[in-house]
């Protein structure tokens, strides 16, 4: 018998409060909140992350087999001009991009790319021997140009290459035989026997790491600009993750979303005083610009590392230790270096959410250097060259944040792929926190899915504050919102295998057309008072709450009503706009040489009884008339007055000056005289205010204000001695700036007035 008339509610407070659905952006391509970027060591390349083969033992299998696309390595020669390592030149000029990167959810970067863009083929066992060319010495002259060469595939027309102390370039490959130019870069032409090369063209992945931070640059901007997204995820092994904080400390403009480093020698290393021949086998040039930057003290002194902690490129300059003094790349070799490791560069991580993934077996950087703050340290136990294998860890690090103040922006309609795994402290619980803002009213729909064996045991989503929906796994849930951000919290029990089974959140957002748009100060209303028996419910008590069943204002913007009744309800979103005020400063009257009097305003448009002291700021005043203006009429403007409930509108006002100043009732104006200009420098001349006679009024008083009007000195019994002006405010207590400052001087009811210039 009720159906009836329920249908008929229902239909009746559609009218009043159902929303227009309205459909928004595509799903987005990308399966991560920011793209995922892993920058590998010296002497490495972007195979150190594994590739993507189906084995699953690597980090890109592991993600790629998740669902997150990856991108491929993005190919950076640090070394374009292939002179850099023997001669300063900007890196500006030196590094070079050549991938054009594809809208993916993770990429790695290669740094071991030749000049021509090609991967460089370098010999396995170390740097190459060279065979003299057929001479009965056995050797080559100071004036050949020649040599015979086992693995003449490894070197490129115009090589710069180095032969014990001696640069050459070479001119021409043909078979096994390398020809050359000889003794270039000031090096001397002189016999050589059977005897070990670099071919310092080859070692772009031991370039300096200023350049490594430039690369790097170029690669994320490429990135960024491709996908869209306006933030990265940094993964960086050893001096990778210095080239991550190159790039934080000279580029990063709050683009960073989380940092990784693992096995980085964040306070440096000196692993590289391993023997040459130790140094050979790993194809590590002793000489070269990566090998100095990462030392933590200068080779046989206790000078710190230039590039870690700072100094003048001259105390290597000229030396035979490195090719290059120009740390900071800049085609300069005799600058002062800033610190990587300065407080200033330090306290720009603090805001950054990071983890410090450091081993304890790492046998080439030291575990006290792999970490810059224990609290973001997670501890593994690898050796060095195994630690890009570790993909557990990896992924431990990758953990999205759990506190809101760093969660994850992911966008309308999208889809993001997460995982639970045991945190960096070693405990099971894992929280990973999104966060989606939304610009209008809208349905948002979140539905999340999952193994069950994937750990995920509650997912809430919340204003920052408040909880709104608890979340089941794998049961899509829609809330009706008004603009706003929100938080989708992700909590899950870990376990060594939960990492196998990922999940995937997924939005989607149809904005809504309010309902019914009413202005701050309607009156309590019933939406449709005809029908008894329903209920109404606000879902945000700072824009309305229900009294008595009717619906209460208490602020501006959006909010869900829901009529129930039974079991049958209906949901709408009501808007409230703010209410017009109009605030219009009083007229004033004063006289001449009297101060301004207090200024005031009247108020028109407050709602629900409101006074000005409802407002979240008092609006302020200011006129142009000071205590010595003369006859007029002075605008008096008012501003500043803040309110979320209120469009405020302002009026001017007229602040009129009558009559004229006080004359002289007793003594002689003449009596009394000031210089015009002081200069308050201590140098014994013109340092205060002087005012010949004015010991002869022992009651007087001074009054000195700026241009604007504002007081800024003022005292009785004027002295020129313990009481007097030296420029300095005793209002404020502080130094007056130069310029054109004016006084009235009273004494026996007669007044002076003038103005004094503050000249330091």
């Amino acid at each position: 018998m009720r159906l009836k008339p329920i249908t008929k509610l229902l239909r009746l407070t559609a009218l009043c409060l159902l929303p227009v659905l309205v459909a928004i952006n595509p799903l987005a391509a990308q399966n991560t909140p920011y793209p995922i970027i892993f920058v590998h060591g010296i002497n490495s390349d972007d195979a150190s992350w594994g590739k993507q083969d189906n084995k699953f033992d690597d980090i890109v299998d592991h993600l790629a087999g998740a669902g997150l696309k990856f991108g491929g390595k993005i190919a950076i020669t640090l070394n374009y001009k292939r002179s850099a390592e023997i001669r300063s030149v900007a890196k500006e000029d030196d590094v070079k991009l050549f991938t054009n990167p594809p809208v993916a959810d993770f990429y790695t970067i290669n740094f071991n790319v030749h000049a021509n863009g090609k991967t460089p083929i370098v010999h396995k066992l170390g740097p190459i021997v060279f065979k003299p060319s057929i001479s009965t010495s056995g050797g080559v002259t100071a004036s050949g140009t020649q040599f015979n060469v086992t693995y003449a595939n490894e070197f490129n027309n115009g090589d710069i290459i180095r032969v014990e102390n001696e640069f050459m370039q070479i001119a021409a490959v043909s078979g096994s035989k390398l020809t050359v130019t000889r003794g270039i870069f000031n090096s001397t032409a002189v016999k050589h026997g059977t005897v070990t090369v670099y071919n310092l063209s080859n070692l772009s992945n031991q370039a300096a790491i200023s350049r490594q931070g430039y690369g790097l640059k170029l690669a994320i901007d490429a990135i960024k600009q491709k996908t869209g997204a306006t933030k990265v995820v940094l993964l960086g092994h050893s001096m990778g993750g210095l080239a991550i904080r190159e790039y934080i400390r000279l580029y990063s403009n709050n683009d960073i979303a989380k940092i990784i480093t693992i096995g980085t020698p964040h306070y440096g290393t000196n692993i590289t005083d391993l023997s040459p021949s130790l140094l050979q086998l790993i194809n590590i040039d002793g000489k070269s610009d990566a090998v100095r930057d990462l030392r933590a003290t200068m080779p046989g002194t206790a000078t710190p590392g230039l590039y870690l902690f700072g100094g003048n490129e001259n105390i290597i300059k000229n030396s035979p230790i490195f090719y290059n003094a120009d740390v900071d790349a800049n085609g300069v070799e005799n600058g002062t270096v800033s610190a990587l490791n300065s407080t200033e560069n330090l306290l720009s991580l603090i805001n950054i959410p990071k983890t410090w993934i450091a081993s304890s077996d790492d046998g080439l950087v030291p575990l006290q250097s792999q970490y810059i703050n224990a609290t973001d340290t997670l501890m593994i136990n690898k050796f060095h060259t195994d630690e890009t294998s570790d993909y557990y860890s990896l992924l431990r690090g990758l953990d999205e944040p759990a506190e809101i103040a760093s969660a994850y922006s992911i966008a309308e309609n999208s889809t993001t792929k997460g995982f639970i795994t045991i945190n960096k402290n070693n405990q099971p619980i894992d929280i990973d926190a999104f966060k989606i803002t939304l610009k209008s009213p809208s349905a948002l729909s979140i539905n999340i899915t999952a193994n069950k064996l994937g750990g995920i045991k509650k997912i809430l989503l919340t204003d920052g504050e408040n909880n709104i929906t608890e979340i089941k796994l794998n049961s899509p849930v829609t809330d009706t919102l008004p603009p706003g951000t929100y938080y989708i919290n992700i909590g899950g029990h870990a376990s060594k295998t939960t990492h196998k089974y990922p999940y995937s959140l997924v939005t989607a957002v149809k904005k809504i057309t309010p309902a019914a748009s009413l202005a701050y100060g309607t009156p309590d209303f019933n939406p449709k008072p005809e029908y008894k028996g329903v209920v109404y419910i606000s879902s945000n008590p700072n824009v309305a709450t229900v009294v008595k069943n009717k619906i209460h204002i208490t602020g501006t913007g959006f909010t869900t009503i829901t009529g129930k009744l039974g079991n049958a309800k209906l949901s709408g979103v009501l808007e409230i706009t703010k209410a017009k005020l109009t605030i219009k400063a009083d007229d004033k009257v004063k006289a001449v040489g009297q101060d301004n009097p207090t200024l005031t305003a009247t108020y028109t448009g407050f709602v629900y009884g409101e006074k000005p002291a409802n407002l979240t700021r008092l609006p302020e005043f200011i006129t142009t008339a000071n205590i010595i203006s003369p006859e007029g009429a002075y605008p008096i403007t008012a501003g500043g007055a803040l309110s979320n409930n209120y469009v405020i509108t302002y009026l001017p006002g007229t602040l009129t000056v009558t009559g004229k100043p006080a004359t002289s009732m007793a003594g002689n104006v003449a009596d009394i005289r000031l210089n015009q200009a002081i200069s308050p420098n201590a140098d014994g001349v013109n340092d205060y205010l002087q005012i010949e006679n004015i010991n002869r009024y022992p009651e007087n008083t001074v009054l000195i204000t700026n241009s604007k009007g504002i007081k800024v000195f003022e005292t009785t019994g004027y002295d020129n001695d313990t009481k007097r002006f030296e420029g300095l405010s005793n209002i404020t207590n502080q130094r007056l700036p130069e310029g054109t400052y004016f006084y009235v001087v009273g004494y026996q009811q007669t007044q002076k007035s003038g103005y004094v210039v503050i000249k330091y």
